[in-house]
């Protein structure tokens, strides 16, 4: 079928001498079976033509020789010029109808100036999106041959040269009718927006800022939802972040949850925004950590990168030099026809991340890592704090200072003046401090001071519900310290119980596990103080306490040396030991011959797998009469010599008057 070629036949180049008639392969039925097969394979004519105008090529696809290829190639180029010829302007008369138009025939395109070129150069990227594969790389070879990425000038020439003037398309290799129509089209629209862009330099930055955003969003905004994102002939940061965080392609429960807690007018909490999307208080927190620790973080640094060469009109971070930074919460947003008001916590959220090199916010430096104050609350205003200013001032350690001393006088009811209490600090502590750093501290605490204190009863209950629970740990030390040794949970009752103080173990149990600054935990049932000698770096479950121990050591410890560290703070047998090292529920330790113990998730040498096991007969009585040796350090070292058994365990076994251990 295909053997009769005609003079104009065409060659491919592969490996193969081909010729083939250009107007032969024009049906399903002119290719061969295998061409046929390969087409089903595909998925059919329309998938075919897509594969070819997004690979130009059929050799990737299985089992698709030279010769299937061509056929293919040159059915799709068939179907493609038809469709072209039927359908599609021929693109001289697109250039050519349009270049007449009164408006560009007033001046010579070719003298626009380079702001105008610029402008068009972005809407000129917009639309190369849009674009086929075969398209754009013939693009991308005219942008390389004229260095279009090199500078402003370069893409300027760029723009006039190929979308101003009239280059022929024609000629450029792997264009086909198709691409020339595409790239005729995309010059009669760049035309087109050339028409309307301003001359005035303003308007003109109003122009490109508006085409930015489009862009941005992906064309989802109408005009007057550009006008609300503009002023000033700048973008405002606040709202492009606001919007970017409604358009997100979140879950149902997650964007419920956006919605609630930073677009709400109510207080939200953890609780009020879980009843609301029916979610756990825990889940609730894991979603707005995601929020603050990446969603914001990743919109907010788009945003920034993509408009990195313009300013945005609301948010200048060199600004903000002070001690206290005061910043407003956002304007309403308005987007699909629905308006969002940004609040408190959206501020807080975003300000946090613009500012985190500088600044601090400041429920979040008063109540750092969870910090409990008695005389301060969260407020709602949005300030910053600076973190040198945080570190001059000795803010953290004065806070805890003063937060106390607040509290003992509003307790007893007692008058007392802020500002001589900060100066107070200063000078206990011989701290030079300038006033205006006083003022500053007198305009924070006077925003985060209490002002309702009805409750003060109440509190005087639970602080003395504290120093009877001092009082019972303050018994409990000295009696672990005079005992100068670790003692079992019963006996600490049984102390507590002759100083008129009962409780059950289990609220005992609770109080010691709280205050583990002061006590540790050695082993099941065994309490001793932090820092007492030979317990500095011990703690925990008797697991704990060897697996503590072989991780500091590269190599395997025996069992005598388990032993005497354990000694020094409570009695234990090494029956005992190994059987409590033997339960685990997970795999541990590694038990080698010879009473030596190390950790699974560790590497040691090889040797240590050599050791040999120890056979109980050559320590009977028998076997050490034939020995006939007078020492315990003779039959120690000729065991070591005969069977290669270590001396500690022998010493260890010939110490011992139990049964043997291995």
């Amino acid at each position: 079928m295909g053997n009769n070629y005609s003079k104009n036949s065409i060659k491919f180049k592969t490996k193969y001498r081909l010729g083939i008639n250009k107007d032969f392969y024009s049906s399903v039925e002119s290719l061969s079976t295998r061409s046929r097969n390969i087409l089903t394979q595909i998925g059919g004519i329309a998938a075919m033509l897509d594969h070819y105008n997004k690979y130009a090529t059929f050799e990737n696809v299985k089992n698709v020789g030279a010769h299937t290829n061509v056929q293919l190639t040159l059915f799709s180029d068939y179907l493609i010029n038809r469709e072209i010829n039927d359908k599609i302007v021929p693109f001289e008369d697109l250039i050519d109808d349009f270049i007449l138009v009164p408006q560009i025939q007033k001046e010579n395109p070719l003298n626009i100036s380079n702001i105008k070129c610029l402008a068009l150069n972005e809407q000129y990227l917009i639309l190369k999106t849009n674009l086929s594969v075969r398209t754009k790389n013939v693009l991308n070879r005219l942008e390389f041959e004229y260095n279009y990425y090199s500078n402003d000038e370069s893409k300027s020439s760029f723009i006039r040269k190929i979308f101003l003037g009239k280059y022929n398309f024609s000629g450029i290799r792997n264009s086909g009718k198709k691409t020339e129509q595409e790239i005729g089209q995309l010059k009669n629209d760049l035309l087109k927006v050339l028409i309307s862009i301003p001359e005035d330099e303003t308007e003109l930055c109003k122009y490109k800022i508006k085409n930015r955003i489009l862009h941005f969003f992906n064309f989802k905004l109408n005009e007057s939802e550009i006008e609300n994102l503009i002023d000033n002939n700048q973008y405002l940061l606040k709202k492009l972040i606001s919007i970017s965080l409604i358009n997100l392609n979140l879950p149902k429960r997650q964007n419920e949850i956006l919605l609630h807690f930073f677009y709400s007018a109510d207080k939200n909490n953890l609780n009020h925004v879980a009843n609301k999307v029916n979610y756990s208080n825990e889940r609730v927190r894991q979603v707005l950590q995601m929020f603050e620790k990446i969603k914001f973080p990743e919109v907010i640094d788009s945003i920034l990168n993509y408009f990195s060469d313009e300013k945005p009109a609301d948010f200048t971070i060199d600004s903000y030099n002070s001690n206290l930074v005061y910043l407003d919460v956002f304007q309403p947003v308005v987007y699909n026809s629905e308006t969002y008001v940004p609040n408190n916590a959206f501020s807080v959220c975003m300000y946090s991340y613009l500012l985190r090199t500088y600044s601090i916010s400041i429920n979040d430096a008063v109540f750092s890592s969870g910090q409990i104050r008695k005389s301060f609350l969260n407020i709602d205003e949005i300030i910053f704090i600076s973190k040198k200013f945080i570190i001059v001032s000795y803010f953290y350690n004065f806070l805890n200072w003063i937060d106390t001393e607040i509290y003992n006088f509003e307790t007893v009811e007692f008058e007392y003046d802020i500002k001589v209490l900060i100066q107070r600090f200063y000078n206990e502590r011989n701290i030079e401090i300038h006033p205006d750093i006083v003022n500053d501290l007198f305009v924070i605490l006077e925003k985060i001071k209490k002002t309702d204190w009805t409750d003060i009863t109440e509190k005087v209950k639970k602080n003395r519900k504290k120093k009877n629970k001092e009082d019972l740990l303050n018994i409990v030390y000295d009696f672990i310290k005079a005992s100068d040794e670790s003692q079992k949970t019963s006996s600490i009752l049984d102390h507590l119980k002759s100083n008129y103080i009962e409780l059950p173990k289990t609220k005992l149990l609770t109080i010691l596990n709280k205050n583990k600054t002061v006590f540790t935990q050695l082993g099941n049932g065994y309490w001793s103080i932090r820092g007492a000698e030979g317990v500095e770096d011990i703690g925990g479950s008797l697991r704990d306490i060897v697996t503590n121990k072989l991780k500091d050591s590269s190599i395997p410890l025996h069992i005598s040396e388990i032993l005497s560290s354990i000694s020094h703070f409570r009695n234990i047998d090494a029956k005992s030991l190994l059987s409590n090292l033997h339960a685990q529920d997970y795999k541990i330790f590694k038990f080698f011959n010879c009473g030596y113990i190390g950790l699974e998730n560790k590497v040691y040498e090889q040797i240590w797998y050599k050791i040999p096991k120890l056979n109980p007969r050559n320590l009977d009585i028998k076997s050490l009469m034939k020995m006939n040796l007078n020492s315990k350090t003779d039959i120690v070292y000729y065991l070591q010599n005969k069977y290669g058994y270590p001396p500690i365990h022998t010493f260890y076994l010939l110490a011992e008057k139990t049964d043997l251990i291995d």
